[in-house]
C-alpha cells in the first residue's frame, strides 16, 4: 500500500469528516420532511394511539377523548384522540398535524409527554412534578415492551399495530427502547400473532413493512423481515422494497435485498428501471451525493442502462437533460454539478463498446 504524508492524511480525514456531515444533514432534512406528513399512518399517530391505549388501561374512568389543541396555538388545532364504544382508539384529524407531536420523533418520551400532559388535564390532575412523574410512569414500556405492545394491540386499529412494525427502529427509539434483534423479532411475532402477516400492508391501507423499512434504510428491520419470510417482491403502488431502496439511494438496504434474491431488473408502468429511480435523486443536492455508489452497484448487478422509459429516454439521456438544465441556471452549485457529471461518467463508461451490459 502506498504511504501518504501526515499532511495528506489530515486532508483526507478532513474531507471524509465533511462528507459525513453533509450526509448527516441530508438525512436530518429527510427525517424532518417525513414527520410533517401523514398523521394517522405515521410514527407519531402510531405511537400516540398505542400509548393512549396503554394509559387508558390503567384507569376505569379514563376519558374517551383527549384534545390535543392548546389555547392560543394554531399549530395543533383540530386534533384529538377518541375512543369508540368498542374501546378502539383513533386519531381525529381536522385541520393540521400537532406541532408538538411532529417534533417528537427521535426524542424518546416526548410523544408520551404530550399525551400525559393532556391526559392529566382531562382527568383534572394538577401539573406538579410529583403527579406528572406518577402519571408518566404509566407510559413507561418497562423491561418487556413487546408484551406491553401485545397487551394494547386489541385497543388500536389493526393498521396501527402494523404501522408500528413498519416504523421499526424509529418506533423503538420513540418509545425509549434500544433497537435490537430481540425487539425486531418480537414485533414480527406480535404481527403474526394478531394475523397481520409480514406483508399485511397490502390489505391494511398502509405500506408493507419491508417497503417502509427499506425506504428509511432501517437495516435491522430489513434484515429481520427478510429472515422471517417477508416477500421480496411485495408491491404498493408499483413500488417494491428494492425500488424504494434504490429511489432513496439506500445502498445497504438495496444490497441486503439483492443478496436475498430481490429482482433488480423490474420496471414500472412507465418502463423506469431501478437506475431511473436512483438517478431521479440527482436533481436534489441534498441526496445527490448518494446516487453515484447506488448507480455503480446496480450496473455491477447487470441492470441495463440502455432500457428506455415511457418517454424514450435511457438513464444517460436523463442525466444529460439534467446537466443541460443545471448549466443554464445561475444558482446551480458547482459541487452539485460535479456530482451529476461524475454519475454521467460512470454511465458512459458502462455503455462503452467493450462494457456493454449483459
Amino acid at each position: 500500500m502506498t504511504k501518504m504524508s501526515l499532511a495528506e492524511f489530515r486532508d483526507s480525514a478532513s474531507a471524509a469528516a465533511a462528507a459525513s456531515e453533509r450526509r448527516h444533514e441530508a438525512d436530518r432534512a429527510t427525517l424532518l420532511e417525513r414527520v410533517r406528513l401523514r398523521m394517522e399512518a405515521s410514527l407519531d399517530g402510531t405511537a400516540l394511539l398505542l400509548t393512549a391505549a396503554l394509559v387508558a388501561s390503567q384507569f376505569d374512568d379514563f376519558p374517551d377523548m383527549i384534545s390535543l389543541a392548546r389555547e392560543g396555538n394554531g399549530h395543533n388545532s383540530g386534533i384529538s384522540l377518541k375512543r369508540s364504544r368498542d374501546g378502539m382508539w383513533r386519531v381525529s384529524l381536522d385541520k393540521s398535524l400537532t406541532f408538538s407531536s411532529a417534533q417528537s420523533l427521535g426524542l424518546g418520551y416526548m410523544g408520551h409527554t404530550i399525551l400525559v400532559s393532556y391526559a392529566m388535564r382531562a382527568m383534572g390532575i394538577p401539573h406538579s412534578d410529583d403527579s406528572y412523574r406518577r402519571v408518566k410512569g404509566l407510559c413507561d414500556w418497562g423491561p418487556d415492551p413487546i408484551a406491553k405492545i401485545d397487551l394494547v394491540a386489541a385497543s388500536v386499529p389493526r393498521h396501527v399495530l402494523y404501522s408500528a412494525l413498519g416504523h421499526g427502529s424509529d418506533f423503538a427509539r420513540f418509545i425509549g427502547v434500544k433497537p435490537g434483534r430481540a425487539f425486531a423479532d418480537g414485533m414480527v411475532d406480535v404481527a403474526l400473532k394478531h394475523r397481520l402477516g409480514l406483508d399485511g400492508g397490502t390489505f391494511l391501507n398502509t405500506r408493507p413493512a419491508l417497503i417502509s423499512c427499506a425506504a428509511r434504510d432501517d437495516l435491522l428491520f430489513v434484515e429481520r423481515l427478510i429472515a422471517r419470510g417477508a416477500s421480496l417482491e411485495v408491491k404498493r403502488d408499483e413500488v417494491t422494497p428494492a425500488r424504494t431502496a434504490a429511489e432513496n439511494c439506500h445502498l445497504e438496504s438495496l444490497r441486503l435485498l439483492a443478496e436475498a434474491g430481490a429482482n433488480l431488473n423490474i420496471g414500472n408502468s412507465l418502463s423506469e428501471t431501478l437506475l431511473h429511480a436512483a438517478i431521479g435523486k440527482l436533481a436534489d443536492e441534498r441526496f445527490s451525493y448518494r446516487v453515484e455508489e447506488v448507480v455503480e452497484y446496480l450496473l455491477e448487478k447487470g441492470v441495463n442502462p440502455k432500457r428506455l422509459n415511457h418517454w424514450g429516454q435511457d438513464v444517460e439521456d436523463v442525466v444529460d437533460e439534467l446537466i443541460e438544465r443545471m448549466e443554464r441556471e445561475d444558482n446551480a452549485s458547482e459541487t452539485h454539478l460535479a456530482q451529476v457529471r461524475a454519475v454521467k461518467e460512470i454511465i458512459s463508461e458502462a455503455l462503452s463498446p467493450d462494457r456493454r451490459p449483459r
